[in-house]
């Protein structure tokens, strides 16, 4: 998901309450592009040289574990049923 899209930015705002009072803490509710940096950066070595606060590395972390969209999960669930079937494995008994 594209967090760098205002539209989409303000959307996950509205929807979800916790998003919302990091990003403010953060100081990045209407800083669609710097919440950007922040999605994904947890993911390669904590934040270190992009996460600037504590309020933002509570931001980043917050985000990279937020499944906003349910893609994470559905990629999750179609790789396990991918593997499962290589491996012989019924998708009932999973």
């Amino acid at each position: 998901m594209n967090i760098s899209d205002e539209k989409v930015w303000k959307r996950l705002l509205d929807e979800d309450s916790k998003l919302k009072e990091l990003a403010i803490k953060a100081g990045v509710e209407n800083n669609s592009q710097r919440a950007q940096e922040l999605n994904g950066c947890f993911a390669i070595n904590c934040g270190d040289g992009v996460v600037q606060s504590e309020a933002e590395r509570d931001l980043a972390k917050y985000l990279f574990c937020a499944d906003f969209d349910g893609e994470r999960i559905r990629n999750a669930i179609s790789g396990r049923i991918a593997a499962a079937k290589e491996a012989g494995i019924s998708i009932n008994d999973l």
